[in-house]
C-alpha cells in the first residue's frame, strides 16, 4: 500500500469517529459509511438512491482523472456526432 493509499485509509477510518454533545455531556459516536451499495445494482439501477448520485457527483467533482476522462469521452462522441 503506497502513502497515499495509506493516508486515505486513516482518513476513512478518522471519518468513522465523532463527538455527540448533550446538555454538555460528551458521547463518542461512529459514524456508518455515506454509501452503502454493490455496484451491479447501481449496474442494473442506475442512480436509483440520491446519495448513490451525490456520491458519484463528489467522486468526479474531486478526481481530476476521471473530469479528464469524461471530457475526453464527450468530445469522442460530440466528432463520431459531427462524421
Amino acid at each position: 500500500m503506497g502513502r497515499k493509499q495509506r493516508e486515505a485509509l486513516v482518513d476513512h477510518e478518522l471519518c468513522h469517529c465523532y463527538v455527540d454533545i448533550v446538555n454538555g455531556d460528551y458521547f463518542p459516536k461512529l459514524e456508518e459509511h455515506d454509501l452503502t451499495e454493490f455496484k451491479g445494482v447501481v449496474r442494473r439501477h442506475g442512480f436509483w438512491m440520491s446519495d448513490i448520485r451525490e456520491f458519484v457527483q463528489v467522486a468526479i467533482e474531486s478526481d481530476e482523472d476521471i473530469q479528464t476522462n469524461l471530457f475526453n469521452q464527450q468530445k469522442q462522441s460530440h466528432l463520431k456526432a459531427v462524421k
